[in-house]
């Protein structure tokens, strides 16, 4: 019964993440436009931008997330630009 409890546990565990992860990505998705993306390395440079994202919230509230995605607004950056403001 006891491994039937951690399991549960386990599993609230993963859905509260998971709802957590999806409300950051539709929080931070609108000012994805504003990057400057190119074709060739789209899905690399996503890949590398979402893990800058969750590697800063990890240090950082959502609130300041926001702010600095909100600073990147018109500036026309690259990728690799934001990702390097992302992890400074």
């Amino acid at each position: 019964m006891e491994h039937l409890n951690s399991y549960n546990e386990q599993l609230k565990t993963r859905h509260i993440s998971s709802k957590a992860r999806t409300y950051l990505q539709e929080e931070v998705e609108p000012y994805l436009k504003e990057i400057n993306w190119n074709d060739l390395t789209l899905e690399k440079d996503q890949n590398a931008f979402w893990m800058a994202v969750n590697r800063y919230n990890h240090s950082h509230t959502l609130a300041q997330l926001l702010k600095v995605m909100q600073w990147i607004q018109g500036k026309n950056l690259y990728p690799k630009q934001v990702i390097k403001v992302l992890l400074k």
